[in-house]
Formats: structure tokens, sequence, C-alpha cells
């Protein structure tokens, strides 16, 4: 039994989170709402002691509204490295609010550092990635907003301000994110990342040297009702490489449409996994850490989505207004206007008829902010 500061009104979620102060036990996050004062805390509790930390509290809008996530050792110190996300009432300008804490052997969780804080639409909880790129740091899905699951390499410099990559589709299990996942499904070194949707499927991101957002596999509902609803990795044959084992719960529907039972799918990894987003040179979409890179996000998209483009590797651009293009696969240009800046601020919304009457296929798409660099990236439009 632990023994928690003061009462639980009602319980939240446990997170795995590694081995935060160095001491060779791993540790727990856990979240609750507290008796008598009714507020949301998130706490430490770490392995061995098995005594609590509390991280940070307050007035939630919700007891579901906040999570705590180990995120592994993206800055290679030894020390696993955790995030936590809580959402205030709406009126709090800091309504969703996520922070990212460094692991030292102290414990001090005093002056963790601000991933994101708005009152806009955002995801509240983070993901670890594994070294999806081989440099010797742990990567990491910060959160998701509607203009993408945001990204970050590890490393000793990291500018949160910008994410390294997004990744697409933008599918991770809802709630916490208990869909996302990592393990190195084709045994090369790099670690992969696997993501499913409720009811849609799941998407597989391999790893590699420079590593992009753009799905390498997804394999869709095979038609089950609640597919997707959770997924597991890891080595189940022990052949060397990580497989993946995804759920649908049973079904809702009653006897004779549907019935009751569960149901789990092992899918093997494999040497023949591969990188599907290099099959030719490439030289529009630029590998991570290149000087400017246009984001597209929802990719692949579908008529009558909102699109949005987020012109990177330069400062905020202060234009309401961007020029933007799409050309076919042979060069020819299809469309020519002007990007008005997206309602919520960030990025830059693709007029609608650029896409109306085009067939599903792969386009390109240019934007020109004004300041003399062209960003280009690929466009998937989907049925």
């Amino acid at each position: 039994m632990i023994d928690l500061f003061g009462s639980v009104y009602q319980f939240g979620w446990v997170y795995r989170l590694g081995d935060f102060n160095g001491d060779g036990c791993e540790d727990m996050g856990f979240d609750y709402m507290h008796y008598p004062s009714y507020q949301i805390r998130q706490s430490i509790i770490y392995g061995g002691s098995f005594q609590e930390q509390v991280v940070s509290n307050g007035e939630a809008s919700y007891s579901y509204s906040c999570s705590i996530h180990g995120i592994g050792d993206i800055n290679n110190d030894g020390y696993a490295d955790f995030t936590t996300a809580f959402a205030t009432p709406t009126t709090n300008p800091t309504h969703n609010l996520i922070r990212l804490y460094y692991g030292n052997a102290a414990g001090n969780t005093d002056n963790p550092i601000t991933l994101i804080y708005c009152q806009y639409g955002v995801s509240r909880g983070s993901k670890p990635l594994g070294d999806m790129n081989g440099d010797g740091y742990d990567d990491f899905m910060g959160y998701i907003t509607d203009e993408g699951m945001h990204a970050w390499l590890g490393g000793t410099n990291i500018n949160y301000a910008v994410p390294d990559f997004d990744m697409s589709p933008p599918w991770y299990g809802g709630h916490f994110q208990r869909s996302l996942e990592h393990g190195d499904f084709n045994n090369d070194g790099y670690e992969d990342a696997v993501g499913a949707r409720f009811g849609n499927g799941f998407a597989v991101w391999l790893g590699k040297q420079n590593v992009n957002g753009t799905a390498d596999y997804i394999q869709y509902n095979p038609g089950y009702e609640n597919y997707g609803y959770s997924l597991v990795t890891g080595d189940f044959n022990a052949d060397g490489y990580d497989d993946i084992a995804i759920a649908a719960s049973h079904e809702y529907d009653p006897w004779p449409s549907g019935n009751f039972n569960g149901y789990v799918w092992v899918y093997g990894g494999n040497a023949e996994l591969e990188d599907t987003t290099v099959g030719v040179e490439d030289y529009l979409t630029p590998a991570v850490g290149a000087p400017e890179r246009l984001r597209v996000f929802p990719n692949p998209a579908r008529t009558g989505d909102v699109v949005t483009l987020s012109y990177e590797g330069a400062p905020p651009l202060k234009s309401e207004h961007c020029e933007v293009r799409l050309f076919n696969i042979k060069g020819q240009e299809l469309y020519s206007g002007r990007a008005s800046r997206h309602h919520k601020g960030q990025g830059f919304e693709l007029p609608k008829e650029a896409l109306d009457r085009l067939p599903a296929g792969i386009y390109l798409i240019s934007l020109n902010p004004g300041n003399g660099k062209t960003a280009t990236a690929r466009l998937v439009l989907a049925e």
C-alpha cells in the first residue's frame, strides 16, 4: 500500500516514468483528485521507497484532463525525463499547459520547461518514441493540435518552439495517447513508432538517420467495431524483431447483429519493412535539420478538409497572407493564390478551391512567405 498526501477523492491513471532520479529503481507517475481540496494532483511515486512527491496541483476542468508521462532520456544524461499535462478551467489563460521535467539525482521539479500553454485544443499527454534516428538521444511526441502530431528529436540543445517533425496521420489512440508505442520492428537498430486510431487502423513510422513524419505502413480496420482500442509492442516470439499487438474490445451491438467477444491481432516484425518515403530521390522533402521545411496537415488530405501550411526555418512570420502554388507531379501548375493565416494563429490555411475537382494523387505544394524563401512539400490527396 502506498500512502498519499491526504485522501483520494477520485483516482486518475498510473504511468511509467522510468528512473527519474537515477537510483536504479524505475518510478511511476500518478494523477488523482485530492480530498478535501478537490484539486488535481500529479505526483511521482518513487520506486524502491514508494514515497510520493507532488509535482503539481491545482484546479482542473475535470479529473481526466491531466496526465504525467515518461518520455525517455531525451538529453542522454542517465536520468529519465517526463512531461505533465494539465487543463485548467476555460477562463484560465493557461487552459492547456504541458511542461517538461529533466531527470536529476535530487529529484528536483522546481524549474520545468513549458512546451505549450494555450486555450485552443491540444492533447494532454506526451509519449516516448525511443531513439528513432540512432544518435543516442531518446525522441518523443510532445502533444497534438489540429495542425499535427508534434515530435522532437532528443539532444542537448532542443528547440522546443518548433517540432522537428510531425507524425502523419495523427493516430495516437485517443485519451492519454494509449495507442502510440515504439519498438524496432525491422531490427535495423533504429526505433520505430506505431500509432492507432480507434476504429480506423494503425500506422507505422520507421526510424532512420533522417527521420520524417510520413507513415511507412498503414493497416486499416479489417471490419471490427473497436479495432485499435489499444496496442502494445514487444518481441513476442523472440526472433529479434519487435511485434505489434492491437486489440478490438468487445462489440456493443447485441446479438444477433454483434457479439460481446474481444479480439487481439499480432503483427510480426520483419526485415521487409522499409522506408517508403525515399523510393525515389526526393529533393523537395529535406532531411530533419535542413534550413527550412513546409509542414502540411492533414496529409493525406481529402477534398473539403481544412489544410494548414506551416513554414519553418525562419523567425515567426508577421504577414497575414502567403503566396501558395499547387503542382502535379509533372510540375504543371494547377493553382496559384494566397493562403490566409489560420484562425488560431499557427500557420496558413490553404484555400479550399485549391483542391476542388482534383483527383486523388500526389501533388507538390509551395509556400512563399514573402521573405525570398520558398518551401515545398508533397501533399497526398486521398479519395
